[in-house]
Parts: C-alpha cells; sequence; structure tokens
C-alpha cells in the first residue's frame, strides 16, 4: 500500500523518541499521522495545477526533489541510530 513506507518510517520515529518521553508517544504519533494527512490534502490539492503548469517532466522533476529532500538528512544519521552489541 502507499502508507507502508510512511508507516514504518513514523513508527520508527515516535518509538525512538517515545524512549524519553514515554507520556507523550501518543501524542507524538498524532502529530506525525495529522501532519501526513494535511500534507497530503495540499498535494492533491495542487497536482493538477502543477501538472498543467509544469507537464509530467515537471511534476515528475518535483517529486524527484521532494525524494532527495527527504532521503539526504536520512542517509546523514538524522534519526542517530546507534547499533547495539550483538
Amino acid at each position: 500500500s502507499a502508507l507502508a513506507s510512511p508507516d514504518v518510517s513514523i513508527d520508527a520515529a515516535v518509538a525512538e523518541r517515545a524512549k524519553s518521553h514515554p507520556h507523550l508517544a501518543a501524542d507524538m504519533q498524532a502529530l506525525c499521522w495529522g501532519s501526513l494527512g494535511v500534507g497530503g490534502f495540499f498535494a492533491a490539492m495542487s497536482v493538477g495545477k502543477m501538472q498543467t503548469d509544469l507537464g509530467s517532466r515537471g511534476v515528475f522533476g518535483f517529486t524527484a526533489i521532494c525524494g532527495v529532500v527527504i532521503a539526504v538528512p536520512a542517509m546523514c544519521g538524522f534519526l542517530k541510530e546507534r547499533r547495539d552489541p550483538p
């Protein structure tokens, strides 16, 4: 499904941060899912205009840039994950 990847990312980020603030875990989860919903709403509202103005290649380029903006911080250790010894 289209929500599988964001679901895993959201759950991982909330679980990591809930270790230090367990009483805020539900609020963090709600904030993340609410943000995803609001972003999806604005994306759905703007994609038609973008398609008309930019064309297919422009929309593809825009979404590729958005993917890079998400991937680069993740690859640079944004979550500061550490491995536990075996």
